[in-house]
């Protein structure tokens, strides 16, 4: 999606860092991304799929697979 927008992605976080416990970045599951301008979260989860979720932080996107 971005990449047809000539948007940059920038991955700001996946296993490394302070994460809650229980988070799914702990278990590879989960990764931040810097937020995107041309491109939407309801864009990212049609785009994504069953499974994913998409929480929008203060300051980055979270995505989660977490299938249920």
């Amino acid at each position: 999606l971005a990449d047809s927008k000539n948007e940059d992605l920038f991955i700001t976080s996946l296993r490394e860092g302070n994460h809650s416990a229980g988070s799914l970045h702990y278990e590879g599951w989960a990764f931040d991304l810097h937020k995107l301008k041309l491109t939407t979260i309801t864009e990212c989860r049609s785009a994504l799929g069953p499974g994913w979720d998409i929480v929008n932080e203060y300051d980055h996107w979270h995505f989660e697979y977490d299938p249920r």
